[in-house]
C-alpha cells in the first residue's frame, strides 16, 4: 500500500508512505503537510504534485483518472489501461507527431451536465526503458502546464495488448453502459467508504460515459508497427 486517504468531517486527510501526511479543509485551498522522516522537502513537493494532488482535487469535486492524454483535433484524447498497457508510450509518441502532451499517469477532470474537461497540471512524463530506448528519449522529462486552460475531453481510449492478435490492432466504440463498467476501475476515489463521495463519483462517470465517446483499442505490441496504430488512434480525436 502506498497511502491511505479518509474524510473526517470537513477535513480531508492523506497519508502517503514515501512523502508524509497531508491535510486540507473542504473550504480551503491550502494543504498542510508533515513530511515523512528522512524525506527532503523537494521530494515531498514532487510526490505531492504527482500522487497526492489529484486525490485532493477529487475530494474537492473534480475527478481523477489513472491515464495519460494529448490534445487532439477536437479536444483532449485520454488513454486508460492497466499498468504496462502503453498509456504513456501512446501519449508520448503522439506528442512527437505534434500533439500537445497534456497529462501523464493522472488525469484531473471537471464534469458538468453536458461537458467534460481535462484540467492540465504540471507533470512528469515517464517512459518504460524499452519505450525510452525506441524513441531515443530520456526516461523522465518535466513539464509545466499550470497556465493552460481546461481542454474539452473529446475521446477516451481504453488500451490493452495481445501478442496473439492476428492484425496489428482492433478498435471498437463502447456503448455507454459497458463503458461505465470498463472506465470505473481506472478512477481514483478519495474515500470509497463515504457514500457522498461514491455517489458523486458514480454520477460523474455515468455522465462522462454518456457524452464522451469511449473506444477499446486492442493492439499487438510491436514498435515496428506502431505508426499505423498511431494513425488510427489519432483519427479518434
Amino acid at each position: 500500500m502506498c497511502g491511505q486517504s479518509w474524510i473526517d468531517g470537513a477535513t480531508r486527510w492523506i497519508w502517503w508512505q514515501r512523502a508524509g501526511l497531508f491535510r486540507c479543509a473542504s473550504d480551503a485551498l491550502a494543504v498542510q503537510t508533515w513530511g515523512a522522516d528522512g524525506v527532503d522537502r523537494a521530494e515531498v513537493s514532487r510526490l505531492f504534485r504527482r500522487e497526492v494532488e489529484p486525490l485532493m482535487l477529487q475530494a474537492r469535486g473534480w475527478e481523477a483518472l489513472h491515464g495519460s492524454a494529448v490534445a487532439g483535433a477536437r479536444g483532449a484524447v485520454a488513454f486508460c489501461g492497466t499498468s504496462g498497457s502503453g498509456k504513456s508510450t501512446m501519449a508520448y509518441a503522439l506528442s512527437r507527431r505534434g500533439r500537445r502532451h497534456l497529462a501523464d499517469d493522472h488525469l484531473v477532470l471537471s464534469v458538468d451536465d453536458d461537458r467534460v474537461h481535462l484540467c492540465p497540471r504540471s507533470f512528469e512524463a515517464s517512459l518504460r526503458p524499452l519505450s525510452a530506448m525506441h524513441f531515443g528519449s530520456p526516461n523522465i522529462s518535466a513539464r509545466e502546464d499550470h497556465a493552460e486552460e481546461p481542454v474539452r475531453l473529446s475521446a477516451l481510449v481504453l488500451l490493452s495488448q495481445s501478442v496473439s492478435l492476428p492484425s496489428d490492432y482492433a478498435i471498437d466504440q463502447v456503448e455507454p453502459a459497458a463503458a461505465f463498467a470498463e472506465v470505473l476501475p481506472h478512477a481514483h476515489c478519495f474515500d470509497p467508504a463515504d457514500p457522498v463521495e461514491t455517489a458523486r463519483l458514480t454520477d460523474h462517470y455515468l455522465t462522462l460515459c454518456d457524452i464522451v465517446p469511449v473506444y477499446r483499442v486492442l493492439y499487438r505490441p510491436s514498435f515496428d508497427r506502431i505508426e499505423p496504430l498511431l494513425d488510427a488512434v489519432q483519427a479518434l480525436g
